[in-house]
């Protein structure tokens, strides 16, 4: 005579390992890589020079990018940017319609919840 296990212990069982693995990924693995995961506004001022929308990119110290959003024209923004920040020089890219790329001078989010970006200018600052 065969013995078959229940079908909701089965499930249960099953629910255990899924619930178990997603508690293990990804912030645990930053966590333990040392990547702080918090929120930086980032501000961007698009007035007065481009007459078209502007897409936003921050860009590490590696030349990875990570999309932010568009901005646009003679507008101001604000983007939310999530990803990690390990230390190190970031820029910000302004990727216009039909235009060339706008880089920013480089900067680091140490400390900062805000960085200002003026295209005009073409400065970025964190301002606090």
């Amino acid at each position: 005579m065969k013995r078959y296990l229940d079908p909701r212990f089965l499930l249960a069982f099953a629910l255990i390992l899924v619930a178990g693995a997603c508690a293990s990924t990804s912030g645990g693995q930053a966590a333990a890589a040392g990547e702080a995961q918090r929120g930086v506004t980032i501000v961007v001022e698009n007035t007065g020079t481009l007459s078209s929308d502007l897409t936003v990119y921050v860009v590490g110290a590696s030349g990875t990018r990570q999309l932010l959003g568009s901005v646009a024209p003679n507008r101001n923004a604000t983007l939310q940017y999530r990803g990690p920040m390990v230390g190190g020089q970031y820029r910000l890219l302004g990727r216009p319609n039909g235009g060339r790329d706008i880089l920013s001078n480089p900067f680091n989010f140490a400390g900062a919840t805000t960085i200002r970006w003026n295209i005009q200018s073409n400065i970025a600052v964190a301002v606090d």
